[in-house]
């Protein structure tokens, strides 16, 4: 008997796939829950387990394919089967897009074209005078351009090296498809910027915070995302999602991480972060960054966020007016330390200081509540102890 396993609905509503990588080839043996192959959908990349036990008999899908949901991927049987391996999609198989490989470019020597020598009368070139500078001629030369075939611009019919460029080859322009988390991203960002949102920001003296996080061993990230969970917590209204209907506000804090990646950006986040302890937080964050970047990142993973932190530091950039994620309704930007003049009660001192920037919706969020949680998490940078205070 053989199976066919089709490409299955991963969740969140998928409705086609990329099929990017075989783990079997035909005539392997599997078992019931063996990875078999990689989808990338619009969110990550997906390991898919067979269902079935037996002999890869027939891969249907070559990699590069994106097909719909539903698609027959592979077949599964006896020993016996006949096998075989597309290199191209099946003409049976509905909506389906294929990325060439450049193996699949290849000419073919025995379809040359023969050349014909003619007995009539040779083509006649009329012969015209050609003025150029004489830069102009050496440069024509080097680049293998024909003078003749160039437009002089000046009255008197001169042509020089600025009339080469009119005739050089165009720079290569190669093009990329948007697909996957890319394709992802963008519309996010499209339906991000549809939302009337507010960027305000603030520079602090994060010296204390910083020592704060040596002593104890973590890292500016992780002591800054802890203090925004306690802001969150002071704050609801920033931990909520807005909809026609009304505003839900969120009991648990999703703290969503904005994670760059070779395949796109992604924000995956931490469930029940206010349930965490510091060593707990950063634990979680390593977990979330090292599987984002190593693109692992499951779907359901990257749902269910109530507000995301951004970290833009590393990169040396001082602040940003980061866009929300798509459902919540505030994002916090973290800059880059910097040492800056600082007024420490009547003197001025170098200290470490870092700009912090908050992103809301401003359908529910007003200015006063966007200030007050920004201005909380500023007091928490410039003087840790006062989070034992909230």
């Amino acid at each position: 008997m053989v199976n066919e396993f089709a490409l299955p609905d991963v969740g969140e509503g998928l409705t086609e796939a990329e099929l990017v990588t075989w783990r079997v080839d035909v005539g392997d043996t599997v078992a019931i829950n063996d990875i078999i192959c990689e989808i990338e959908t619009a969110k990550s990349v997906v390991e898919l387990p067979t269902p079935y036990a037996g002999v890869v008999s027939e891969i249907l899908v070559p990699v590069g394919t994106t097909v719909p949901v539903g698609t027959a991927l592979v077949r599964i049987g006896a020993v016996d089967e006949v096998v075989s391996v597309p290199s191209t999609p099946p003409a049976d198989l509905p909506n389906v897009r294929t990325v060439p490989s450049a193996s699949s470019e290849r000419s073919d020597d025995s379809a040359q074209p023969l050349t014909l020598v003619g007995s009539g009368p040779k083509e006649i070139r009329a012969s015209r005078v050609v003025l150029a500078k004489p830069a102009a001629r050496l440069a024509a030369r080097e680049r293998g351009i024909e003078l003749e075939a160039v437009v002089a611009t000046r009255a008197d019919g001169v042509i020089t090296t600025d009339d080469l460029t009119r005739v050089a080859e165009p720079p290569m322009e190669t093009f990329e498809p948007i697909r996957g988390v890319r394709k992802a991203m963008a519309e996010a960002m499209v339906a991000s910027a549809a939302v009337p949102h507010v960027t305000i920001w603030a520079s602090t003296d994060a010296t204390r915070t910083l020592e704060l996080a040596e002593r104890v061993g973590r890292r500016l990230l992780t002591v800054i995302a802890r203090m925004t969970v306690i802001a969150l917590q002071r704050h609801p209204l920033l931990n909520s999602t807005f909809t026609a209907d009304g505003v839900t506000l969120h009991e648990r804090v999703n703290l969503g991480i904005a994670a760059a990646t070779p395949r796109g950006l992604i924000v995956p986040n931490i469930r029940e972060a206010d349930r965490l302890d510091l060593a707990s937080l950063e634990s979680a964050l390593d977990d979330l960054v090292a599987v984002a970047r190593a693109g692992r990142t499951q779907p359901e993973a990257q749902v269910a966020g109530t507000f995301t932190i951004t970290n833009i530091g590393p990169f040396g950039i001082e602040g940003g007016t980061p866009l929300l994620n798509p459902g919540e309704s505030g994002i916090l930007c973290i800059g880059a330390v910097a040492k800056r003049p600082w007024v420490v009660g009547d003197a001025v001192v170098p200290r470490d200081v870092v700009t912090v920037s908050l992103t809301f919706d401003h359908r529910h969020i007003d200015g006063e509540a966007g200030s007050r949680f920004l201005r909380d998490i500023v007091r928490m940078i410039e003087e840790p102890g006062t989070a034992l205070t909230f």
